[in-house]
């Protein structure tokens, strides 16, 4: 047995990696969701949600400028 990673994207189940079958192979497919984890950048590196000082105003996880 293989586990691969793959997504739904709407209309089919699609791999996330490079998959080796032949063409038309027929498989038994098990679907167990996987919780959505996102890593904040700054929390990566230890430094919490505290905006640093002098923050590039370009650079925010959630697409928007610090004001």
């Amino acid at each position: 047995m293989v586990a691969i990673r793959a997504h739904y994207d709407g209309r089919v189940i699609v791999p996330d990696e490079p998959v080796n079958l032949l063409a038309n192979q027929r498989v038994i497919v098990h679907l167990e969701p996987v919780a959505e984890t996102v890593t904040d950048f700054r929390t990566w590196l230890g430094l919490g949600k505290r905006i640093p000082e002098n923050a590039n105003r370009r650079f925010r996880s959630d697409g928007e400028l610090w004001g």
